[in-house]
């Protein structure tokens, strides 16, 4: 009797346990399925966001496409690079033409659109450019002017004589150069008021004469025959005044200029065999 009632006990606490374990998993499983269930709804809003903000983006980049339009073959494209999410649109345009519209951003999340977009008229723009810049070549420096001439040349020669030897006054022919030249191109600093005199006798100092030379180096005029003696060019030419007219002051064709060459020369036989 007595093991009767203990087995009977230990029966029914063994039952309660059961009882008691089963009903501590049914709640702890109620409790675990319940959690996860009440924040499911957190999460689909929260992801729910960027995709309705995505499709806002999505429909300013179709209102963009609307907005545009373009000719025949025209292509119309944009990019989108703020807001939380990326963008895509694209749309055919099929009037006047066929042309396409894309506009793409980057963000936080993803999301995609798509429209048509139709307009009439045309429009380009393009622009290139070099951020370098293009280096343009440095000018070449303008040469600085030639300074004017402020000297004049002179030059003084008998080299007739030594074709007529003959003629020579036997006392001048030591004087006689070899070459025939007296003085070779000299250069004679122009001054206010000169004349070609000045100028010849400022070039050499045995120079003797005003109005005409009568002397030069040592040999005078008819010391080597009746028609002999000093005549001068200016530039070559033959002046028709004599050597204290052909001045700075005096008027043209007379007029001694800086850079002028003048060249004095002994004739023997009246300026014929110089070229007069």
């Amino acid at each position: 009797m007595k093991f009767a009632l203990k087995k009977r006990s230990w029966v029914i606490l063994t039952v309660s346990l059961a009882v008691v374990v089963a009903c501590a998993v049914t709640t702890t499983g109620l409790l675990l399925s319940r959690r996860p269930q009440t924040q499911k709804p957190l999460q689909t809003q929260e992801s729910s966001q960027p995709a309705t903000e995505t499709a806002d983006h999505s429909r300013e980049v179709s209102a963009s496409a609307q907005s545009a339009g373009a000719g025949s073959g025209a292509n119309i494209a944009g990019a989108v690079t703020n807001g939380p999410g990326a963008a895509t649109a694209t749309g055919n345009q099929p009037e006047g033409g066929s042309g396409n519209s894309s506009s793409s951003g980057l963000g936080s999340g993803t999301g995609t659109g798509s429209g048509n977009a139709s307009g009439s008229g045309a429009g380009a723009s393009s622009s290139s450019g070099n951020k370098g810049g293009a280096t343009t070549p440095a000018s070449a420096p303008t040469p600085a002017p030639a300074p004017k001439p402020t000297t004049v040349t002179v030059t003084i020669d008998c080299r007739t004589v030594l074709s007529n030897m003959s003629l020579l006054s036997p006392n001048k022919v030591s004087i006689i150069p070899s070459s025939g030249i007296i003085l070779s191109t000299h250069s004679v600093t122009l001054q206010a008021g000169d004349s070609v005199a000045s100028v010849l006798r400022r070039a050499c100092s045995s120079i003797i004469g005003t109005s005409y030379i009568s002397s030069a180096g040592g040999l005078a005029e008819f010391d080597c025959g009746p028609r002999s003696g000093w005549v001068y060019t200016v530039n070559g030419v033959f002046p028709s005044v004599g050597v204290g007219k052909y001045s700075t002051t005096a008027a043209a064709p007379n007029t001694l200029k800086a850079g002028d060459s003048i060249a004095l020369r002994y004739t023997c036989n009246g300026g014929a065999d110089v070229g007069r």
